[in-house]
């Protein structure tokens, strides 16, 4: 094809210059990953595996047990052999998992919907999530610095319709994609440098090893609407996608009852994993700028090893130690109190009767691979502008909307 054909066949179908998008069926990443999984892995264990002959010398010949710190890097690349076994087991299995979108491509300011055929028996046990997630990737530093980081810009998520199909299973499922977001941003079918990529991801446990499959998909601006997808599909789902939101929204607020009424509690805690990871990660940067400091003498970059580990361990202990009580006290107020270790710190109230908006706030958004979750956080507001916290740490957007359903219904909260 000459490049003036290329020009004409892309004018209005940017789309097309990505040879992954040349029709409505779009294949999984799966096997990529697979292969990136392999090669990332044997790679840190070539690096790594010296580490332990390293490790075994400064104990056994200068006594030197902060050098345990390392096996971090050993026993990561452990876990990095066990997580491609696992995706090459996932592949085996399941294999492409094609996904055919309709519209195609899918729309912002209308809808990307489709059906995704899977190769495994139907069971009306099993339950498919899938996340849609516009995301801007982009390049930090310089040189052999160079890396690669991704931040999300807008989400949504729901509960796929299952029925039986043609290999095992069909899932079909419809997103409505809004135009007023000025954030959210087209698909780039050329992805050099920085650029913006929309991704599809189905996920759900089974029996055996879980189904977590990646899609890359074209999203345009063309405001076309699903043509084979029945409303009672959509509607169907819908309806279990806010049954699930409300009964995780449920079990984060944690509602009991006082002497004045309903109280909401958000316990220390919650991030034990993340914050067990942050504060172990936090020790090898610390434990890295003592060897640097004390050993080879290089002030500045172990002061600076030591400083971030610190800060990190700092943060990951923040982060488990906090909570938050909301509750309403016997003169019609709403009262939120912070507490670390449960110690208050920070107390704030609103009357009831003031509050004039409940606004979902996006607090932050974690990554690991491919996978982004956004968090949301509540805050009312007051017909004087003062605001208050009154809810934290809700997955998703959907979750954090069934949440200040229950609190306003538990506290009488009308907003005129």
């Amino acid at each position: 094809m000459t490049t003036k054909e290329v020009n004409t066949k892309t004018k209005d179908k940017a789309w097309l210059l990505n040879k992954n998008w040349q029709n409505a069926t779009i294949y999984s990443t799966g096997k990529t990953s697979m292969y990136f999984a392999w090669g990332f892995a044997i790679f840190w264990n070539l690096i790594s595996t010296p580490f332990l002959f390293m490790i075994a010398k400064e104990i056994v010949e200068k006594q030197n047990y902060l050098s345990l710190f390392a096996l971090f890097f050993p026993l990561v690349g452990v876990a990095l052999l066990i997580w491609a076994i696992r995706l090459t087991i996932a592949w085996r299995k399941f294999g492409q998992s094609p996904l055919t979108l309709d519209p195609f491509p899918a729309s912002i300011g209308g809808n990307c919907g489709g059906y995704i055929d899977l190769n495994i028996p139907y069971s009306e046990s099993n339950q498919f999530m899938i996340t849609i997630s516009n995301i801007y990737s982009r390049v930090t530093g310089a040189g052999k610095n160079r890396s690669r980081s991704e931040r999300l810009i807008w989400q949504d998520k729901l509960v796929g319709y299952k029925e039986a199909g043609y290999s095992g299973t069909r899932v079909t499922f419809r997103f409505d994609i809004p135009s007023n977001i000025e954030e959210i941003k087209e698909s780039d079918a050329v992805q050099k440098g920085n650029y913006y990529i929309w991704r599809l991801n189905l996920f759900a446990k089974l029996n055996g090893i879980d189904i977590n499959r990646d899609f890359e998909i074209p999203v345009y601006k063309t405001a076309e609407l699903s043509k084979n997808i029945s409303n009672r599909m959509v509607e169907l789902s819908k309806n279990i996608t806010d049954e699930i939101e409300t009964v995780a929204a449920k079990k984060l607020l944690n509602l009991t009852n006082d002497s004045y009424g309903p109280k909401i509690y958000f316990p220390f805690g919650r991030h034990i994993k993340t914050s067990i990871m942050g504060i172990l990660a936090g020790a090898v940067f610390a434990g890295g700028g003592w060897f640097l400091i004390f050993k080879e003498q290089h002030h500045i970059f172990g002061g600076i090893f030591s400083l971030v580990g610190f800060l990190i361990i700092f943060l990951s202990i923040f982060m488990f130690a906090k909570s938050l009580t909301v509750r309403k006290n016997y003169i019609g107020e709403i009262v939120a109190t912070r507490r670390l270790f449960g110690i208050p710190i920070k107390s704030k109230k609103v009357r009831i009767d003031d509050i004039v908006k409940m606004n979902k706030i996006s607090n932050f958004s974690t990554g690991s691979g491919n996978k982004h979750t956004e968090y949301f956080k509540i805050i009312a507001e007051d017909k004087l502008g003062n605001e208050i916290l009154l809810g934290e740490d809700f997955k998703g957007e959907g979750e954090c909307t069934a949440a200040i359903k229950i609190i306003s219904d538990i506290f009488a909260i009308k907003i005129k």
